[in-house]
């Protein structure tokens, strides 16, 4: 199990912000390391097409050229290679954008997906399907993609990221559990709260005594 390249921290306010929805959650990790990736790099592959055109580019299969165009003779049918944008993996990419899009209700996760969207404007929407991501294969020039890319493939399987046994690649997704506990006791406590019973949550500026007329030993208590 991997995770990105670097670990995704998420504070309690942007839980909070996204109501502990863990889908929510799962697209904010997603676009937000899609937009730090595609801002230093956008995704570029070799592409062969084969085409009829009105100049040569690449090889002209002769063969193919005289049967489509018997008559056409200006017209050549080649085969080229097309370092382009518009390869399996950003359409696997868009498409999904699109699908997260009519299901987020953060209108954060909202913002950013149409953010993401931006960097894929000359790529074509196709159909999300299993043949499409048989398609993407990695080498040295695209493996920064690829944890990107097997978040992709959990949200088209609509599987929960964690371990499993297989040959499956996923990552770990894991929770400070002391901070969870920290906010669980401030929550209870903070339901206890009166006006005889103030309550506070890491409050700052805190010193354990002076020396002198300094103050001395700043505390940052969990609760107070």
């Amino acid at each position: 199990m991997e995770w990105f390249s670097q670990p995704q921290k998420l504070s309690p306010q942007s839980i909070k912000d996204y109501k502990s929805d863990l889908l929510e959650i799962f697209i904010a990790i997603f676009i937000n390391e899609f937009i730090i990736l595609y801002s230093k790099n956008i995704n570029r592959r070799y592409e062969q097409y084969e085409e009829n055109q009105h100049f040569i580019r690449g090889k002209i299969l002769f063969s193919e050229t005289i049967r489509r165009n018997p008559i056409l003779r200006h017209l050549h049918y080649v085969r080229y290679d097309d370092f382009t944008v518009n390869n399996p993996m950003n359409q696997i990419f868009k498409a999904l954008i699109l699908k997260l899009l009519k299901r987020t209700k953060s209108l954060e996760n909202k913002k950013n997906l149409v953010i993401g969207l931006t960097f894929l404007q000359d790529v074509e929407l196709k159909n999300l399907n299993l043949a499409i991501f048989n398609q993407v294969q990695f080498d040295r020039l695209n493996t920064q993609y690829e944890k990107l890319f097997n978040l992709a493939r959990l949200f088209f399987h609509n599987l929960q990221p964690g371990l499993s046994i297989g040959k499956e690649n996923t990552f770990s997704f894991l929770v400070p559990i002391h901070l969870l506990f920290e906010n669980f006791v401030a929550k209870i406590i903070e339901s206890l709260s009166d006006e005889h019973f103030i309550f506070e949550y890491h409050k700052q500026n805190l010193y354990l005594g002076y020396l002198g007329t300094k103050q001395v030993f700043n505390l940052n208590p969990i609760l107070l």
